[in-house]
Order: C-alpha cells, then sequence, then structure tokens
C-alpha cells in the first residue's frame, strides 16, 4: 500500500538554534459560531477547541475596542467563553515567539425581523398592499406566519438571513415569528398588516346654495361632503354673523342688516382638506306688519272730545297711509300717530292705516271704531234741570238726565222750562225714578204744558 503523507513544518529561527513545529493539525474552530444571544441578553456562549499542545498559547482580540490578551498559556482545550457579544471576537494559536498559526473569528448573532412598511397602505378599491419582510437569523432558525383570522400558519424560510416580498398583506394582521429549529420555541415576533389609504373628504356643495331672508332672521346650512371625514371648517363672511358649530349643519347668527352675505364650508382628515363650498345669503327688509291701532286715551270720546291715534307697525316703516271712513274727521298725518276730532256728533267712525317700509310693500290695513257719546247733564231737583237746560243752551251739553226725585209740595214745583222757543235742537231727556208727575212747560208760558212727564 502506498500512502502519500504530507508534513507541513513551521521552522523558527531562535538565536543559533531553529526550531521546527508541525501544523498540519493546528486549527482552532468554535461551537457553536455564531452563538445565539437571548431576546434579553447580551451574550452568548461558545466553546472553542484545539489540538493539545505546551508549545503554544491562545489569544484573543477585539477589534472594536482594541482589547487583546492571552486567554490560555500552554493549555488543551477546550474553553468555554460565555461572554461572547455581537461585535466580532478573534481567537489565535500563538508560538511562544508569537508565530500566528491558527485563528477564528467568533460573534453572537441576535436574530432580528422587521418589515417595512408596517402598516403598508392598501390603496383605494384594493384590498392588499405590499410590505418587504428582513430577517437575520441563523441555521437554527425558521421563518414561520400565521394568519389568525384565517387560522393558517406556515413555514415561510428555512434558517440564514433574507427578504422576501409580501404582496399579500391584508387589513388582517399576518403574524411572522422565527422558532428554533429543534424545540419549535419562537424567538422573535412581528405583526404586519395593511390599512386602507384614505384621501382628503370631497364636498360638492352648501344647501341652501342660495337663500333669500328677511333682517331679523337666522339661516341653517349644510355642509354636502363625502369621504373619510374628520371636521368641518366653517367661514362667515366679514360682515356676517357668526355661525354655531362645527358640524356639517350649523345656524348663522341673527342679520340685522340687509345685504348679501357668503359663507364657505371645507371638510378635512389626516390627510388634508376638501375644496371649499359656498352659500349664497341675501337679506332684505321683510313686508311691513301693522299689529293693531290703539286710541288715547281712550277709544270712546264724547261731543267735542279728540283722541290720539296710534300705528303699532314694524319692519323699516318709512311712511303711513291714514283713511277716516263714513263721515268721520279726517286723519292728516303720514306718520304713525294721529290726532282725530274734534267730533261735533255722537255715532261710531271707524279709521284705517297701514304702513309702507324701504322695500316699497304696504302692509295690510288694521282698523279702530271711535265711538262718540253724548255730554250728558244729570238733574234731581227743579234747580238742577234749569242749570242743565242753560248747559245745553250755551252748547257745553248734549242730553238732560232727570233723575225723577223731586216732591211736588205745590204745581210751581213741578215746572221745567225749557226756554228754548226758537232753537231747532232736539233735547233727548230721561226720566228716572217713581215719584210724581214731571209737566214741562213751554218758557213765558208756564201754565200751558208742552208734555208731562208721568213716574211710575
Amino acid at each position: 500500500m502506498l500512502l502519500n503523507i504530507r508534513i507541513i513544518l513551521v521552522c523558527i529561527v531562535v538565536a543559533s538554534y531553529t526550531f521546527c513545529l508541525d501544523t498540519h493539525a493546528q486549527t482552532i474552530t468554535a461551537a457553536p459560531n455564531p452563538c445565539i444571544i437571548p431576546e434579553s441578553g447580551y451574550n452568548c456562549t461558545s466553546t472553542l477547541s484545539w489540538p493539545p499542545s505546551s508549545a503554544y498559547d491562545l489569544w484573543v482580540t477585539v477589534p472594536a475596542t482594541g482589547f487583546t490578551s492571552i486567554v490560555a498559556g500552554g493549555l488543551n482545550g477546550p474553553v468555554t467563553l460565555p461572554w461572547i457579544a455581537e461585535s466580532p471576537t478573534i481567537f489565535q494559536l500563538r508560538t511562544r515567539s508569537g508565530v500566528v498559526l491558527a485563528s477564528t473569528t467568533v460573534q453572537g448573532l441576535r436574530p432580528s425581523l422587521s418589515a417595512s412598511p408596517n402598516p403598508c397602505s392598501i390603496p383605494a378599491g384594493q384590498a392588499n398592499c405590499t410590505s418587504v419582510l428582513s430577517w437575520y437569523s441563523s441555521p437554527l432558525y425558521d421563518l414561520w406566519v400565521t394568519i389568525p383570522a384565517t387560522g393558517f400558519t406556515s413555514p415561510v424560510a428555512a434558517g440564514s438571513s433574507g427578504t422576501t416580498t409580501l404582496p399579500w398583506i391584508s387589513a388582517d394582521a399576518s403574524i411572522f415569528q422565527l422558532r428554533d429549529v429543534s424545540t419549535g420555541v419562537t424567538y422573535r415576533t412581528i405583526s404586519v398588516n395593511g390599512q386602507q389609504s384614505i384621501a382628503p373628504p370631497s364636498c360638492s356643495s352648501v344647501s341652501p346654495q342660495s337663500v333669500n331672508v328677511y333682517t331679523g332672521q337666522a339661516v341653517s346650512l349644510s355642509a354636502i361632503c363625502s369621504g373619510t371625514i374628520s371636521g368641518y371648517e366653517w367661514t362667515a363672511a366679514p360682515n356676517g354673523p357668526a355661525v354655531s358649530g362645527s358640524l356639517s349643519s350649523v345656524t348663522t347668527g341673527v342679520f340685522n342688516s340687509v345685504g348679501t352675505y357668503v359663507y364657505t364650508a371645507r371638510a378635512y382628515n389626516a390627510v388634508g382638506y376638501s375644496s371649499s363650498v359656498s352659500a349664497t345669503i341675501t337679506v332684505l327688509v321683510p313686508s311691513p306688519t301693522c299689529s293693531s291701532l290703539s286710541a288715547s286715551p281712550s277709544a270712546s270720546v264724547l261731543v267735542g272730545g279728540s283722541t290720539l291715534l296710534t300705528a303699532n307697525c314694524a319692519d323699516l316703516i318709512v311712511s303711513y297711509s291714514w283713511t277716516a271712513l263714513a263721515g268721520a274727521p279726517p286723519a292728516l298725518s303720514n306718520t304713525s300717530s294721529v290726532t282725530v276730532g274734534p267730533f261735533n256728533t255722537t255715532g261710531s267712525f271707524t279709521y284705517t292705516v297701514q304702513a309702507t317700509n324701504s322695500s316699497g310693500t304696504q302692509s295690510a290695513p288694521v282698523s279702530l271704531v271711535i265711538n262718540v257719546s253724548p255730554r250728558i247733564c244729570d238733574a234731581a231737583t227743579t234747580l238742577q234741570v234749569n242749570s242743565c237746560l242753560a248747559e245745553i243752551r250755551n252748547n257745553t251739553k248734549d242730553h238732560l238726565r232727570v233723575i225723577q226725585s223731586i216732591s211736588c209740595s205745590s204745581s210751581a214745583d213741578c215746572y221745567f222750562q225749557l226756554g228754548l222757543p226758537n232753537s231747532p235742537r232736539t233735547i233727548p231727556i230721561e226720566i228716572y225714578g217713581a215719584n210724581s208727575s214731571i209737566i214741562i212747560n213751554r218758557a213765558g208760558n208756564p201754565t200751558t204744558p208742552i208734555f208731562e212727564l208721568v213716574g211710575m
């Protein structure tokens, strides 16, 4: 049998001596490498092994910090190292003179799992979006996915590291896990889902879009908008009353002045505003109204008296029109009040009024009846009757009212002389009571009665 034996010697000259080392077996190994750093920790454990020899030492160098030191001098492996970190650590077998015979780099691995974007944005009208999943692991771990909404679970990739594009992400969460190949224990978990993307709202109009109102009124406005809406923004006309509320429907304040007012609205959400929509409000003077017509001091007056009429009208009145009906004394005025009279006869007299405002329209008429009564003179004795007759003669009284309580002890006590032989006036006489007769004689001829009033 032919054996092919290769012997590799490393010779070192020290002073006048030459040393040769057999290096065919001078190797150093670490297991596991990389080692896995627990999720809540900072270090992991790896075991170094090398052939037995007392001619070399084990050294360590940490490039990240510049630290270097001997680990084991003239010892045989293995050596367990529980402080391996994520940054690389270099281990070397060196001769006593510093010649490096073998080297290995050991580091800890902290498996990671991420998705970007997460959440991803689902376009309007679609059900899915795309996210890129990245993981950093080792052959000791597999990547799995679980969708709780459907109960689906499956491996995605085995071991190592990598990225994968996932175009099927939906609004339902997808759970990705790095699981230990041998035990199935989950090392790291991430939930990936999509969110329905939204656009700014859209507003088509304000209702009512154009409206005429009168002074003293307010207007209710509603913005007609669609989409995802977080709120509304209303803007009042610079010279108009403010709106109350910030919802789709608001109410303006009361308009006190005529004119044209424009109100605008727009809706908004997390991504922006809609275009503005507006309503035009034209404020007019309402048609005048007259609620009543009053008289002061009274609508009942005596012959010869007067009274003050006042129209109770509203809405920017500029003039009044008065009318006297059925022979009533005229009402000469274009203002809200007018004095009528004096009334020379008894009876009922009707007055009407209409108001006109700045719109040029006229109100419906309102009316009032003035009742004129006679001036009555009361008498209970012959002397009082004669006094009343004098007042009637002087036109300060119109009506004689006799209260029959006269006791006639002689015929002379029971005569009343009218004393109006040439007067065309008719004098009404009322007799009250139930005593003796009263004889009314013509003046100048007291013995000839005109008529006799007989008490009951």
